[in-house]
């Protein structure tokens, strides 16, 4: 048991290296939510030359709500999440979202920039947005969570053709009202 742990404790400090290991003990030991400010960055066992640049930066704000800044080279997306309870839960799935989208390529678009638009529905913290933004995609985006309220950045402007619904999917209806924003383009 020891000796399992000894290893899994040397696993993590070889990929993280020794700067963001110190940070990775100090979360896992506090409570990070408590604290006013901290810096996480997800490592996952992959090679994907993407994941070497992602930064993530999550801030608690006034009250019980919190900022999540996605970063990835020149694109940043900005989540606001209005409690402890629903971050815990976008952060799980954004955790096996990073996963399927970056390392299993489970939703990989060979040509992004051949579309016109982007349906996002159940974007968590909009990691497959970011993935296809890096791939080339510039069309209009649309993001559905209803968790928390998203923003794109792209070097340094708001992304224009951005719209985000804070909406849960539960009828024909819903899907109708934002499939009707888009109708005639190619959608990815």
């Amino acid at each position: 048991m020891i000796f399992s742990k000894m290893k899994s404790h040397f696993k993590t400090l070889s990929l993280l290296g020794p700067h963001d290991h110190l940070k990775y003990i100090f979360l896992k030991r506090f409570d990070p939510f408590s604290a006013k400010f901290f810096y996480a960055r997800h490592v996952l066992w992959c090679d994907d030359p993407f994941l070497k640049d992602i930064n993530i930066i999550m801030r608690r704000g006034s009250s019980e709500s919190f900022s999540i800044w996605i970063s990835l080279r020149e694109h940043v997306i900005i989540n606001y999440v209005l409690s402890e309870k629903d971050l815990y839960v976008l952060t799980d799935f954004s955790v096996g979202g990073f996963k399927e989208i970056f390392c299993d390529k489970l939703y990989d678009i060979k040509d992004p920039s051949s579309y016109e638009a982007l349906v996002d529905i159940g974007s968590t913290f909009g990691e497959f947005t970011l993935y296809m933004m890096m791939k080339g995609f510039r069309g209009g985006i649309i993001t559905v969570e209803p968790f928390a309220k998203t923003f794109i950045m792209s070097h340094g402007r708001l992304v224009k053709d951005h719209k985000h619904f804070t909406i849960l999917i539960d009828s024909s209806a819903h899907f109708e009202k934002i499939f009707k924003m888009i109708r005639g383009e190619k959608v990815l």
